[in-house]
Protein backbone atom coordinates (compact mmCIF):
# COMPACT_ATOMS: atom_id res chain seq x y z
CA UNK A 1 0.00 0.00 0.00
CA UNK A 2 2.74 2.18 0.32
CA UNK A 3 3.80 2.55 -3.12
CA UNK A 4 0.05 3.63 -3.59
CA UNK A 5 0.84 6.36 -1.56
CA UNK A 6 4.07 7.17 -3.69
CA UNK A 7 2.25 7.12 -6.90
CA UNK A 8 -0.78 9.41 -5.25
CA UNK A 9 1.98 11.51 -4.41
CA UNK A 10 3.33 12.36 -7.94
CA UNK A 11 -0.37 12.57 -8.62
CA UNK A 12 -0.67 15.43 -6.13
CA UNK A 13 2.86 17.14 -7.19
CA UNK A 14 1.75 17.16 -10.86
CA UNK A 15 -1.62 18.02 -10.39
CA UNK A 16 -0.31 20.84 -8.23
CA UNK A 17 1.63 22.00 -11.06
CA UNK A 18 -0.86 22.31 -13.42
CA UNK A 19 -3.88 23.64 -11.34
CA UNK A 20 -5.54 27.20 -12.29
CA UNK A 21 -5.49 29.75 -9.11
CA UNK A 22 -9.11 29.91 -9.38
CA UNK A 23 -10.06 26.21 -9.44
CA UNK A 24 -11.69 25.23 -6.07
CA UNK A 25 -10.73 21.66 -6.13
CA UNK A 26 -8.45 19.39 -8.13
CA UNK A 27 -10.64 16.48 -8.89
CA UNK A 28 -9.22 12.96 -10.07
CA UNK A 29 -11.00 10.44 -11.68
CA UNK A 30 -10.63 6.76 -11.32
CA UNK A 31 -12.57 3.72 -13.30
CA UNK A 32 -11.78 0.20 -11.60
CA UNK A 33 -13.47 -2.86 -11.17
CA UNK A 34 -15.25 -2.21 -7.76
CA UNK A 35 -17.29 -5.24 -8.44
CA UNK A 36 -16.95 -8.74 -9.85
CA UNK A 37 -13.32 -10.48 -9.74
CA UNK A 38 -10.94 -7.66 -8.73
CA UNK A 39 -12.88 -5.94 -6.14
CA UNK A 40 -10.63 -6.90 -3.47
CA UNK A 41 -7.68 -5.55 -4.86
CA UNK A 42 -9.32 -2.15 -6.47
CA UNK A 43 -11.08 -1.52 -3.08
CA UNK A 44 -7.62 -1.96 -1.47
CA UNK A 45 -5.29 0.10 -3.16
CA UNK A 46 -7.81 3.04 -3.08
CA UNK A 47 -8.35 3.13 0.42
CA UNK A 48 -4.57 3.35 0.24
CA UNK A 49 -4.21 6.28 -2.06
CA UNK A 50 -7.47 7.84 -0.12
CA UNK A 51 -5.37 7.66 3.16
CA UNK A 52 -2.22 9.97 1.26
CA UNK A 53 -4.95 12.52 -0.44
CA UNK A 54 -6.54 12.71 2.74
CA UNK A 55 -3.34 14.07 4.33
CA UNK A 56 -2.88 16.20 2.04
CA UNK A 57 -5.95 17.89 2.44
CA UNK A 58 -5.79 17.77 5.77
CA UNK A 59 -2.44 19.77 5.44
CA UNK A 60 -4.38 22.57 2.97
CA UNK A 61 -4.58 20.52 -0.21
CA UNK A 62 -2.19 21.81 -2.97
CA UNK A 63 -1.48 25.45 -2.96
CA UNK A 64 -5.08 25.85 -1.12
CA UNK A 65 -6.99 23.41 -3.28
CA UNK A 66 -8.27 20.01 -2.29
CA UNK A 67 -7.62 17.20 -3.95
CA UNK A 68 -11.06 15.07 -4.58
CA UNK A 69 -11.12 11.61 -5.79
CA UNK A 70 -14.18 10.68 -7.96
CA UNK A 71 -14.63 6.81 -8.84
CA UNK A 72 -16.65 4.59 -11.28
CA UNK A 73 -17.39 0.91 -10.94
CA UNK A 74 -16.53 -0.01 -14.56
CA UNK A 75 -17.00 -4.06 -13.23
CA UNK A 76 -14.05 -4.59 -14.69
CA UNK A 77 -15.47 -4.52 -18.26
CA UNK A 78 -13.04 -3.03 -21.02
CA UNK A 79 -16.21 -1.34 -22.66
CA UNK A 80 -17.68 0.36 -19.38
CA UNK A 81 -14.12 0.95 -18.73
CA UNK A 82 -14.18 3.07 -21.98
CA UNK A 83 -17.47 5.02 -21.18
CA UNK A 84 -16.18 5.44 -17.34
CA UNK A 85 -13.60 7.56 -18.61
CA UNK A 86 -15.61 9.50 -21.49
CA UNK A 87 -18.38 10.31 -18.36
CA UNK A 88 -15.30 11.25 -15.80
CA UNK A 89 -13.51 13.59 -18.82
CA UNK A 90 -16.19 15.45 -20.76
CA UNK A 91 -18.92 15.79 -17.74
CA UNK A 92 -16.43 15.66 -14.35
CA UNK A 93 -14.21 17.58 -15.95
CA UNK A 94 -11.24 15.43 -14.02
CA UNK A 95 -7.74 17.15 -14.59
CA UNK A 96 -6.34 13.60 -14.44
CA UNK A 97 -7.10 9.40 -14.24
CA UNK A 98 -5.82 7.39 -11.82
CA UNK A 99 -5.57 3.86 -10.47
CA UNK A 100 -7.07 2.43 -13.41
CA UNK A 101 -6.94 -1.57 -13.56
CA UNK A 102 -6.90 -3.83 -15.85
CA UNK A 103 -5.12 -3.84 -19.98
CA UNK A 104 -7.85 -4.20 -22.81
CA UNK A 105 -9.90 -1.74 -19.88
CA UNK A 106 -6.72 1.03 -20.07
CA UNK A 107 -6.35 0.25 -23.87
CA UNK A 108 -10.35 1.42 -23.97
CA UNK A 109 -9.16 4.47 -21.75
CA UNK A 110 -6.26 5.85 -23.90
CA UNK A 111 -8.05 7.07 -27.12
CA UNK A 112 -10.14 9.81 -24.98
CA UNK A 113 -6.78 10.66 -22.87
CA UNK A 114 -5.41 11.83 -26.55
CA UNK A 115 -8.66 13.27 -27.46
CA UNK A 116 -9.25 15.58 -24.50
CA UNK A 117 -5.68 15.75 -23.60
CA UNK A 118 -5.74 14.32 -20.26
CA UNK A 119 -3.47 12.45 -17.87
CA UNK A 120 -3.20 8.82 -16.87
CA UNK A 121 -1.13 8.27 -13.69
CA UNK A 122 -0.25 4.97 -12.56
CA UNK A 123 -2.55 2.80 -14.40
CA UNK A 124 -2.46 -1.11 -12.36
CA UNK A 125 -1.24 -2.95 -15.47
CA UNK A 126 2.22 -4.01 -16.78
CA UNK A 127 1.31 -4.74 -20.29
CA UNK A 128 4.09 -3.70 -22.69
CA UNK A 129 0.79 -2.01 -24.84
CA UNK A 130 1.17 1.00 -22.39
CA UNK A 131 5.09 1.36 -22.47
CA UNK A 132 5.52 0.69 -26.67
CA UNK A 133 4.68 2.59 -28.38
CA UNK A 134 5.15 5.25 -26.13
CA UNK A 135 1.89 6.98 -24.42
CA UNK A 136 2.46 10.70 -24.08
CA UNK A 137 -0.51 10.64 -21.59
CA UNK A 138 0.66 7.85 -19.72
CA UNK A 139 2.57 7.93 -16.64
CA UNK A 140 3.39 4.66 -15.93
CA UNK A 141 5.03 3.50 -12.31
CA UNK A 142 5.73 0.19 -12.43
CA UNK A 143 7.58 -2.53 -13.73
CA UNK A 144 6.16 -4.16 -16.82
CA UNK A 145 5.31 -7.52 -16.82
CA UNK A 146 8.00 -8.78 -19.21
CA UNK A 147 10.80 -6.93 -16.93
CA UNK A 148 9.20 -9.02 -13.94
CA UNK A 149 9.17 -12.30 -15.39
CA UNK A 150 12.86 -11.92 -17.04
CA UNK A 151 14.02 -10.77 -13.24
CA UNK A 152 12.27 -13.43 -11.83
CA UNK A 153 14.33 -16.24 -14.02
CA UNK A 154 17.90 -14.51 -13.64
CA UNK A 155 17.13 -14.35 -10.19
CA UNK A 156 16.57 -17.86 -9.61
CA UNK A 157 19.66 -18.58 -11.90
CA UNK A 158 21.71 -16.48 -9.31
CA UNK A 159 20.45 -18.95 -6.94
CA UNK A 160 22.06 -21.92 -8.85
CA UNK A 161 18.14 -22.68 -9.76
CA UNK A 162 18.63 -24.21 -13.59
CA UNK A 163 15.46 -26.26 -14.02
CA UNK A 164 12.59 -24.35 -14.49
CA UNK A 165 9.53 -25.14 -15.90
CA UNK A 166 7.47 -22.70 -17.62
CA UNK A 167 3.14 -22.50 -17.17
CA UNK A 168 1.81 -19.98 -19.37
CA UNK A 169 -2.20 -18.52 -19.19
CA UNK A 170 -2.78 -19.13 -22.95
CA UNK A 171 -3.90 -15.26 -24.16
CA UNK A 172 -2.21 -12.33 -24.41
CA UNK A 173 -1.17 -11.76 -20.79
CA UNK A 174 0.70 -14.66 -20.85
CA UNK A 175 1.95 -14.12 -23.98
CA UNK A 176 3.11 -10.84 -22.72
CA UNK A 177 4.95 -12.43 -19.70
CA UNK A 178 6.44 -15.22 -21.60
CA UNK A 179 8.48 -12.84 -23.75
CA UNK A 180 10.33 -11.28 -20.58
CA UNK A 181 10.66 -15.20 -19.52
CA UNK A 182 12.19 -16.02 -22.89
CA UNK A 183 14.81 -12.89 -22.46
CA UNK A 184 15.54 -14.02 -18.69
CA UNK A 185 16.20 -17.76 -19.87
CA UNK A 186 18.21 -16.21 -22.62
CA UNK A 187 20.54 -14.10 -20.24
CA UNK A 188 20.69 -16.50 -18.38
CA UNK A 189 21.91 -19.54 -21.01
CA UNK A 190 19.46 -21.82 -20.35
CA UNK A 191 16.36 -23.28 -21.33
CA UNK A 192 13.06 -24.20 -19.64
CA UNK A 193 12.48 -27.57 -18.87
CA UNK A 194 8.67 -27.46 -19.26
CA UNK A 195 7.19 -24.88 -21.43
CA UNK A 196 3.30 -25.27 -21.08
CA UNK A 197 0.40 -23.07 -21.99
CA UNK A 198 -2.54 -23.94 -20.63
CA UNK A 199 -6.56 -22.04 -20.96
CA UNK A 200 -6.89 -20.09 -17.76
CA UNK A 201 -10.84 -20.50 -17.84
CA UNK A 202 -10.26 -24.33 -18.09
CA UNK A 203 -7.06 -25.59 -16.82
CA UNK A 204 -6.08 -28.90 -17.32
CA UNK A 205 -2.99 -29.07 -14.81
CA UNK A 206 -2.49 -32.66 -14.60
CA UNK A 207 -0.87 -33.58 -17.78
CA UNK A 208 1.57 -30.68 -17.32
CA UNK A 209 2.50 -31.68 -13.43
CA UNK A 210 3.45 -35.05 -14.78
CA UNK A 211 5.97 -33.60 -17.06
CA UNK A 212 7.29 -31.20 -14.24
CA UNK A 213 7.69 -34.22 -12.21
CA UNK A 214 9.18 -36.06 -15.17
CA UNK A 215 11.90 -33.00 -15.50
CA UNK A 216 12.71 -32.86 -12.01
CA UNK A 217 12.10 -29.33 -12.24
CA UNK A 218 13.88 -27.05 -9.45
CA UNK A 219 11.17 -23.83 -9.97
CA UNK A 220 8.22 -23.37 -12.10
CA UNK A 221 7.33 -19.78 -12.71
CA UNK A 222 3.16 -19.88 -13.35
CA UNK A 223 2.69 -16.94 -15.97
CA UNK A 224 -1.06 -15.91 -14.14
CA UNK A 225 -1.69 -16.90 -10.77
CA UNK A 226 -5.32 -16.71 -11.35
CA UNK A 227 -5.08 -19.86 -12.95
CA UNK A 228 -4.77 -21.43 -9.19
CA UNK A 229 -8.33 -19.84 -8.96
CA UNK A 230 -9.17 -23.55 -10.61
CA UNK A 231 -9.41 -26.21 -8.28
CA UNK A 232 -7.26 -28.29 -10.85
CA UNK A 233 -3.94 -25.86 -9.52
CA UNK A 234 -3.91 -28.29 -6.43
CA UNK A 235 -1.79 -30.45 -9.46
CA UNK A 236 0.98 -27.42 -9.43
CA UNK A 237 0.97 -27.99 -5.76
CA UNK A 238 2.07 -31.44 -5.96
CA UNK A 239 5.52 -30.16 -7.02
CA UNK A 240 5.42 -27.94 -4.57
CA UNK A 241 5.39 -30.16 -1.77
CA UNK A 242 8.23 -32.20 -2.92
CA UNK A 243 10.47 -28.69 -2.08
CA UNK A 244 10.16 -27.24 -5.67
CA UNK A 245 9.92 -23.15 -5.83
CA UNK A 246 7.21 -21.69 -7.05
CA UNK A 247 7.31 -17.80 -8.40
CA UNK A 248 3.57 -16.67 -9.72
CA UNK A 249 1.71 -13.56 -10.88
CA UNK A 250 -1.22 -12.20 -10.35
CA UNK A 251 -2.47 -14.77 -7.24
CA UNK A 252 -6.36 -14.28 -7.22
CA UNK A 253 -6.38 -11.61 -3.84
CA UNK A 254 -10.92 -13.34 -3.83
CA UNK A 255 -9.89 -16.86 -2.90
CA UNK A 256 -11.56 -17.93 -0.12
CA UNK A 257 -12.48 -21.64 2.08
CA UNK A 258 -9.75 -24.65 0.96
CA UNK A 259 -7.98 -23.60 -2.04
CA UNK A 260 -6.84 -20.04 -0.70
CA UNK A 261 -5.32 -21.91 2.09
CA UNK A 262 -3.04 -23.86 0.45
CA UNK A 263 -2.32 -20.98 -1.95
CA UNK A 264 -1.47 -18.78 1.30
CA UNK A 265 1.19 -21.50 2.43
CA UNK A 266 2.99 -21.70 -0.95
CA UNK A 267 2.38 -18.29 -1.75
CA UNK A 268 3.24 -14.68 0.09
CA UNK A 269 2.52 -11.17 -0.53
CA UNK A 270 6.02 -9.76 -0.87
CA UNK A 271 9.47 -11.96 -1.13
CA UNK A 272 10.80 -10.50 1.88
CA UNK A 273 7.89 -12.91 4.30
CA UNK A 274 9.50 -15.86 2.36
CA UNK A 275 13.01 -15.72 3.55
CA UNK A 276 14.97 -13.55 6.40
CA UNK A 277 16.42 -11.51 4.01
CA UNK A 278 14.08 -9.61 0.78
CA UNK A 279 14.43 -10.74 -2.50
CA UNK A 280 16.35 -8.33 -5.37
CA UNK A 281 13.64 -7.80 -7.64
CA UNK A 282 14.26 -4.55 -9.96
CA UNK A 283 13.29 -2.22 -10.96
CA UNK A 284 11.86 -2.43 -7.28
CA UNK A 285 9.26 0.55 -7.85
CA UNK A 286 5.95 -1.11 -8.19
CA UNK A 287 2.66 1.19 -7.75
CA UNK A 288 1.00 -1.68 -6.28
CA UNK A 289 0.69 -4.61 -4.10
CA UNK A 290 3.67 -6.63 -5.53
CA UNK A 291 2.93 -8.81 -8.18
CA UNK A 292 5.15 -11.52 -8.16
CA UNK A 293 4.54 -14.34 -5.53
CA UNK A 294 7.41 -16.47 -4.43
CA UNK A 295 7.14 -19.27 -1.60
CA UNK A 296 9.32 -22.53 -1.22
CA UNK A 297 8.41 -25.19 0.95
CA UNK A 298 10.89 -27.66 2.79
CA UNK A 299 13.54 -27.89 2.43
CA UNK A 300 13.60 -24.28 2.64
CA UNK A 301 16.43 -21.65 0.64
CA UNK A 302 18.91 -20.62 2.85
CA UNK A 303 19.44 -16.84 3.82
CA UNK A 304 20.32 -14.52 0.52
CA UNK A 305 22.77 -11.85 0.76
CA UNK A 306 21.01 -9.10 -0.59
CA UNK A 307 23.88 -6.83 -1.47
Amino acid sequence: MKSWSKAAAWAAFALGMGAGAAQAQIVIGQTAGFSGVVAAGVQETTDGAKLYLDSINARGGVNGQKIELVSLDDKFDPKLAGENARTLIEEKNVTALFLTRGTPHNEAIVPHLNKHGVVLIAPSTGAMVMHKPLQKNVFNVRATYQREAEKAITHLASLGINRIAVIAADDSFGADGLVGAKRGFELSKMTPVVLEKVDRAKPDFGPVATKIAQANAQAVLLLDGRLLRQPEGRHVDESAERGVLVVARGVDPTLTGELADWVTRRSTPHPGHTYTQPLQFDPVRVAAVPRTFISCTAPRLPTIDPS
